[in-house]
C-alpha cells in the first residue's frame, strides 16, 4: 500500500477476463520519492520488505524502490472484469451485489423512519450510560444483544423487537411488489410465508474510520442456495465525506478468500455504493465481503437502514452479543442470609 501510495504512475495493475488459477501479478511499480518526504511506516516487516524493494539510493537522497507483487490463493479471485464495473448491471445472483435506484422509500417515508431510528438510538444510548458506565461510547469495543461497536464511532443496533420500527418495514418494503419477487427469487422460496426479517440501524459518527474486511454470515455447507440477502437505505444522500460501503463483486462465491480484502483494494476490485442516494437501495449477498467507509464530516451521522431477509429456518446469532444491556438483577430469593 505504501508503494502505491507513493508510485508516479508507474503502477501496472493487471486483470484477466479470464481467471485460470495461475499466479496472478497484481501490481509492478518502480517508485521514486524523496528520502524526507517519505513518511515510510516504522513497522519492522514493512521495513525489510522495502529495503529488498530498494535499488538505488540517488546522490539528492532520492530512494528508488522496485517490485512486483503476484498472488496465489486457495481459489480463483473474484478480479474487476477489463473496462471496469457498471453498477446497472452487476446483479445479485452474480455479483452478490444489485443497486435499486428507484426509491426503495419515498422521502416522507424516510424522514419517518430516521424520526424513529433516531430515538431508538438515543434511548439505546442511554442506556449505556446509566447501566454500563465503564464503557466509553465510540471508543470501547462491546456486543449486547440489542447493539454492537463495529469499531470506534461505528455501531449496529438491533431493533428486533421494536415494534415502530417492523411496522414501517412491513408498511412499506414488504408491501411492495417487485421486491416480494425478488425475494422469492434470491431465496428459493415459494411465497412471502417462508421469508423473515431483521432490521437494524447502522449509524457511523463523524470520525469513523475505514472498517475492516467482512462478511456477515456463514457458508452453510448442507445448505443449498442463497439463505439470506440484505438491504442497505440511505436515510440520506451519500457522499465521500459522510462515506458509504465498498463492497468486493463476486466475492460470495467462495470462503477461500477470507482475509484477502487488501488484494480487492490494490486490484481495484471494488464497487462503491456512494452511487446511492437518500431513499434509494443496495442489495447485497449476506456473504459479500463489504466495509464501512470513513465519516470525516464534523457533524453528520450517517444513518443507514438495514434489514437482512432470510430463510425462516436462519437465525443471527453471530452479529450480536448474548447479554442485554440491562443486567439480569440478582432475586432476592437467591440469596443466602
Amino acid at each position: 500500500q505504501w508503494l502505491v501510495n507513493n508510485n508516479n504512475n508507474n503502477t501496472l495493475i493487471v486483470v484477466k477476463d479470464v481467471d485460470t488459477g495461475d499466479p496472478t501479478m497484481l501490481l509492478q511499480a518502480i517508485v521514486r520519492v524523496k528520502e524526507e518526504n517519505a513518511a515510510i511506516p516504522e513497522h519492522d516487516i514493512v521495513l525489510n520488505v522495502l529495503n529488498e524493494c530498494l535499488i538505488e539510493a540517488v546522490d539528492d537522497k532520492t530512494l528508488v524502490y522496485s517490485c512486483q507483487v503476484w498472488a496465489t490463493t486457495p481459489d480463483v479471485l473474484p478480479l474487476r472484469p477489463k473496462g471496469g464495473y457498471i453498477p446497472s448491471q452487476l446483479t445479485l445472483e452474480r455479483d452478490g451485489i444489485q443497486f435499486q435506484h428507484n426509491n426503495i422509500l419515498s422521502e416522507p417515508q424516510v424522514d419517518e423512519f430516521v424520526g424513529v431510528l433516531q430515538n431508538a438510538i438515543h434511548e439505546t444510548e442511554a442506556l449505556i450510560r446509566q447501566h454500563r458506565p465503564s464503557i466509553t461510547l465510540g471508543e470501547s469495543t462491546f456486543a449486547f444483544s440489542e447493539i454492537c461497536a463495529r469499531g470506534p464511532l461505528r455501531f449496529d443496533l438491533q431493533l428486533k423487537q421494536h415494534d415502530a420500527t417492523q411496522a414501517l418495514v412491513r408498511n412499506y418494503i414488504l408491501s411492495q411488489p417487485v421486491i416480494q419477487e425478488q425475494l422469492q427469487t434470491w431465496l428459493h422460496c415459494n411465497s412471502m410465508d417462508e421469508i423473515d426479517f431483521d432490521v437494524s440501524v447502522v449509524y457511523s459518527k463523524p470520525g469513523a474510520e475505514h472498517q475492516a474486511w467482512h462478511t456477515d454470515g456463514h457458508y452453510f455447507h448442507d445448505k443449498v442456495g442463497t439463505y439470506a440477502v440484505c438491504l442497505f437505505v440511505p436515510c440520506l444522500d451519500l457522499s465521500h465525506e459522510t462515506g458509504y460501503t465498498q463492497f468486493w463483486p463476486g466475492s460470495h462465491h467462495s470462503e477461500k478468500w477470507m482475509g484477502l480484502g487488501k488484494v480487492a483494494e490494490l486490484t481495484e476490485s471494488t464497487v462503491d455504493g456512494i452511487c446511492c442516494r437518500k431513499g434509494e437501495g443496495i442489495w447485497y449477498h449476506y456473504q459479500t465481503w463489504h466495509r464501512g467507509m470513513a465519516n470525516t464530516t464534523l457533524e453528520t451521522t450517517r444513518l443507514v437502514l438495514q434489514i437482512v431477509f432470510k430463510q425462516s429456518w436462519y437465525v443471527e446469532r453471530d452479529n450480536y452479543g448474548t447479554e442485554s444491556i440491562v443486567p439480569k438483577q440478582t432475586k432476592t430469593s437467591d440469596i443466602d442470609v
